[in-house]
């Protein structure tokens, strides 16, 4: 069975508009994005790597991967044309 969302993420519109989305839905968001750096700077080392798992369009990742220059990140998400979009969004 196909998860409900899997074509939501795939449909171009969607795609486009993705950037607005999390802090229109997401309760906090501005507030979570440090908060997730700071447990990263705690607990990765400095040259460690992060499987970061959803990485839908790379929004989260960006300032991230500003703040941990020396970390690698890999995404994975379900959805190529959001991985396509983060691609784009961190080169």
């Amino acid at each position: 069975m196909i998860h409900p969302t899997a074509s939501y993420f795939t449909d171009p519109a969607v795609v486009a508009c993705y950037v607005e989305g999390p802090r229109r839905n997401v309760p906090g968001y501005d507030s979570l994005l440090p908060m997730v750096r700071i447990l990263l700077a705690e607990s990765v080392a400095a040259n460690g790597r992060v499987l970061v798992v959803g990485a839908c369009g790379g929004l989260e990742l960006e300032g991230t991967v500003r703040a941990h220059p020396g970390c690698r990140f890999d995404g994975v998400d379900p959805s190529q044309p959001m991985l396509e979009l983060a691609a784009q969004r961190l080169q």
